[in-house]
């Protein structure tokens, strides 16, 4: 909106008192924005606190009543509560928030031209449809890796808990045989959800960058053919 009025108001009238006012009102809605997205940030980490805190002695008793049954499992509930903290404190969480916004940006893209409008809802769709591609893709193996991982690190806290009892046994190479071959199986179901995320990375980059390529020649063609304000261009 800002190059919009400066190109078509700005450029034409040449007055500086019109470009010292725009400046002034996009310079003062970005500083709000910057205030309100560190309110943000500190709020969610807040919130990932009061989660933890008020979820922990719960968690806690629940770990506690089932570690003699399954230990692995009873750990990784646990672990769950501080990763479910950090998530709450990350960026990835705020960007969440931060997709509710695309439909407005779109509206944008439709009031400066339908065409435009059109080209970034295509592109939104297809980076949607290679993300839930991608979730399907690697749900089960990521599934697999993390239950592997956890029956490693679970026997591993079993060994070193009966270390002198597996040795007496003579048990040692087999625990530790157990022990490597279920990390090797997580190792082998980790790369497989890698490769895949990199294939489709290997479309959605390109694509992302295309899509800006083509709203920008579009807007290059309205202005060619249609006559339009060369300002939809750098808008």
């Amino acid at each position: 909106i800002y190059l919009l009025q400066i190109y078509d108001r700005v450029l034409s009238s040449r007055s500086g008192h019109t470009l010292l006012m725009l400046t002034i009102i996009v310079a003062f809605t970005v500083v709000i924005g910057g205030v309100l997205d560190a309110l943000r940030r500190a709020a969610l980490g807040r919130m990932g606190e009061w989660l933890e805190q008020e979820l922990h002695p719960a968690t806690l008793s629940a770990c506690l009543k089932c570690a003699h049954a399954d230990r692995a499992r009873a750990s990784d509930a646990y672990r769950d509560l501080g990763m479910l903290r950090q998530f709450a404190q990350s960026g990835a969480c705020s960007t969440l928030f931060d997709a509710l916004w695309t439909p407005l940006f779109l509206g944008v893209l439709f009031l400066v031209h339908p065409l435009l409008g059109v080209i970034g809802v295509l592109s939104v769709l297809f980076l949607l449809g290679l993300g839930l591609v991608e979730d399907r893709l690697t749900e089960a193996p990521m599934t697999r890796s993390a239950g592997a991982l956890s029956r490693s690190q679970g026997w591993f806290g079993t060994a070193i808990g009966n270390l002198q009892v597996i040795r007496a046994m003579g048990m040692l190479d087999g625990a530790a045989r157990l022990i490597r071959q279920a990390a090797q199986y997580a190792r082998r179901e980790q790369e497989v959800v890698q490769r895949r995320h990199e294939t489709m990375m290997l479309i959605a980059k390109p694509a992302r960058a295309l899509a800006q390529v083509l709203v920008m020649g579009a807007a290059a063609w309205l202005v060619l053919e249609q006559n339009r304000s060369p300002a939809i261009i750098f808008a």
